[in-house]
């Protein structure tokens, strides 16, 4: 590794490309490849040596799944706003799962209503209903008609602010350097 590092570093490279350049190394080899790029301008360095990245790098240049990330500072700086951005990623999730849960129990209880009134139309037991008349039907079969074709707008507003809140919620992809 130390010849391998020697004869990378001795070549006049305008852009160097260095992968765990701190691997298989002992103490005072790390030390010596720290001091050298710390003094080095324009390279990149990949490693999860993360105490060399505090004292080498300047900058954290991150490959996600549909972005490129880059952040001035070292790797505790942005392991640290990673760490707050997920927290605040996952407060948010769980308040988008929150209100889709609420719209769900609302479009259920819209369509306890709205069955419930349904149920009315079909039939009436005489002895309890005796101020009821066969003619009223007619008129709860309308009511009824009505109140179905409001819930079934309800849960078509209710089902789209549903898929809203759900293009909303993050997948976290865990990444986990320690």
């Amino acid at each position: 590794m130390k010849v391998m590092l020697a004869v990378l570093f001795s070549g006049q490279h305008e852009f160097l490309n260095i992968d765990e350049p701190t691997n298989h190394l002992d103490f005072d080899a790390r030390q010596t490849v720290k001091k050298y790029l710390k003094g080095k301008n324009g390279f990149i360095l990949i490693s999860h040596d993360r105490d060399s990245l505090d004292d080498i790098i300047d900058h954290v240049l991150v490959l996600n799944r549909k972005s490129i990330e880059v952040q001035a500072g070292n790797f505790s700086g942005w392991w640290e706003n990673k760490a707050r951005k997920d927290a605040f990623s996952q407060a948010e999730n769980e308040k988008y799962l929150k209100e889709i849960s609420s719209l769900k129990r609302a479009s259920e209880r819209s369509a306890r209503w709205a069955e419930k009134n349904e149920n009315t139309k079909i039939g009436f037991d005489p002895v309890r209903e005796h101020d009821r008349f066969l003619d009223t039907r007619a008129y709860i079969g309308a009511k009824t008609k009505k109140m179905q074709a409001r819930r079934k707008n309800y849960d078509i507003r209710i089902e789209r602010e549903i898929r809203s809140k759900e293009g909303l919620i993050a997948t976290k992809i865990v990444e986990d350097f320690k």
